[in-house]
């Protein structure tokens, strides 16, 4: 507000000033993390079903607004991705989605916009241009990428839901934003309230989505916490205008996970029933479709000696089809149509081909009505021909003889395993064998030695006892200042204090 009387050169005492509430409860808000980057936006391809279960003329009526122009043609690209349209966000008047933006031109915007509200198609890929001055009853969702100011992004969901019916806005926040604040931890009471402290706040507050758009209208800032005063007085307000409870990502976060999980099978028929009793749809796994990769061949492989009989068959063939659609002289050349690049992406994915729309994404899309077909017819005759069914044949012969070499191979291999690990057990009873008898012979030479010194010791034993009884026999008869001490003979000692005496012997 003080920006504008600033801008405008304004006295706030001279202007009077209308307050209103601008909260839209028919529009649930579902805030949904990136897992793609800004440039890619392949977070769309859970959004969009295949068009062989839902046509076009029965997707929601929907709006998806991007930050650039450049943007806008990835959201084209992505959505036909999805969508299993290869090559239509190169076709002007598609019946699934256009796009707009400032330096579209005026009659293309005319275009648009008439058959939007025709019904021609149900999409629109655009930037804020498409923003100011529509007041379309027809929008049944909007979808936002990336994060942006509040008050654009409610000027942006705004345009859903204006006949007062349910209305759906996804809002795809990127999780970082360089240079920006991420996470809850990032915030301080002392930030200023600027409009990237807003965008970023938007894009991690807890806080109901539906009170924080209405806070940031009146007051200039989003509600980081559920215990901020002013949403405790926005939440009372609600109540007492009768407002029904509020069913965004933020207040019923399961029911949000669920429709985000079958949000690509809504239709026109099941939208409102979706909505309103999404705690009703079961919980199915999330599988979110890879986005594919150029469905031509690849140029580098160089193509066998059968299929390219084919690609030289299909450029004549065309050649004829060119020749009967335009049987007058014309401007242009078969080859400006379908050239060998074109012949040889077939020819390469031929393995690929289950019929005409899937050749039409070899080649990028039919440039003449009912190229796909003719070439399809094309392929199926050459599938089906002599020369082809001897290469199968041959084919089945080589890959026999492969099968018979692997599995001799394996064979082989498996014996000598065997081989080598019965080698290894026979070393190792061998081994075994050795460590046995050393110990064998080690036991007997160590029983023949205990044996050797028993022997000795009697002998030194019986010895000693002879040696004794010589000496006592010499000795005599004891005096009486001597005692015996010992247990036997052989151990006997004689002690004592006295002189030992010896009998003199007889003269």
């Amino acid at each position: 507000m003080d920006a504008i009387f600033e801008s405008l050169n304004l006295e706030p005492d001279n202007v009077n000033i209308i307050r209103g509430k601008l909260t839209r409860p028919e529009i649930r808000i579902l805030r949904f993390p990136m897992n793609s980057s800004l440039k890619k936006v392949d977070d769309l391809l859970q959004i969009f079903g295949p068009k062989d279960k839902i046509p076009d003329n029965d997707l929601l009526p929907t709006l998806i607004y991007s930050s650039s122009r450049n943007a806008t043609g990835q959201v084209l690209k992505v959505v036909n991705e999805a969508r299993g349209s290869c090559g239509g966000e190169n076709n002007p008047h598609s019946t699934l989605i256009r796009r707009y933006h400032a330096v579209t031109g005026k009659l293309d915007k005319v275009d648009i916009i008439g058959g939007f509200e025709g019904a021609e198609f149900p999409c629109i890929s655009c930037t804020m241009a498409l923003g100011l001055g529509q007041n379309w009853s027809r929008v049944r969702r909007v979808i936002t990428i990336g994060r942006a100011d509040p008050s654009n992004i409610c000027q942006m969901i705004g345009r859903c839901g204006r006949d007062g019916k349910p209305g759906l806005a996804i809002l795809f926040m990127e999780k970082k934003r360089k240079g920006g604040k991420n996470k809850a931890e990032d915030f301080s009471s002392s930030d200023k309230r600027t409009d990237d402290l807003r965008m970023d706040a938007l894009a991690i507050t807890p806080v109901c989505l539906r009170i924080c758009f209405s806070i940031d209208n009146l007051l200039g800032y989003i509600p980081r916490s559920p215990e901020d005063a002013n949403v405790s007085r926005e939440r009372l307000r609600e109540e007492s205008e009768g407002f029904l409870a509020c069913k965004c990502s933020n207040c019923q976060p399961k029911e949000a996970e669920l429709l985000r999980k079958h949000i690509s099978r809504m239709t026109l028929e099941n939208f409102v029933s979706m909505c309103e009793n999404a705690s009703d749809l079961e919980d199915i796994d999330d599988v979110v479709p890879k986005k594919k990769g150029n469905t031509r061949g690849n140029n580098n492989i160089e193509l066998i000696p059968i299929l390219s009989d084919l690609s030289e068959r299909l450029i004549a063939d065309f050649a004829h089809f060119f020749c009967f659609q335009f049987s007058e002289s014309s401007s242009f050349v078969p080859s400006d149509l379908f050239d060998q690049e074109d012949a040889d992406a077939i020819s390469k994915s031929l393995d690929k081909i289950q019929d005409s729309s899937s050749l039409n994404k070899c080649i990028g899309g039919e440039k003449l009505s009912g190229q796909s077909e003719m070439l399809y017819s094309s392929v199926k005759n050459f599938l089906e021909g002599d020369d082809y069914q001897n290469h199968l044949a041959k084919l089945a012969t080589y890959n026999q003889h492969i099968e018979r070499e692997m599995q001799r191979l394996l064979r082989e291999k498996q014996e000598a395993v065997d081989r080598k690990a019965q080698s290894e057990k026979d070393k190792r009873n061998e081994a075994e064998e050795r460590r046995r008898i050393a110990a064998d012979k080690k036991r007997a030479i160590d029983l023949d030695k205990s044996s050797s010194s028993e022997l000795s010791s009697s002998s030194v034993e019986v010895s000693k006892s002879s040696s004794s009884s010589e000496e006592l026999s010499l000795l005599g008869p004891p005096s009486e200042s001597i005692f015996w001490v010992g247990r036997s003979p052989a151990s006997q000692r004689i002690i004592g204090g006295g002189r030992r005496r010896f009998k003199r012997p007889a003269r």
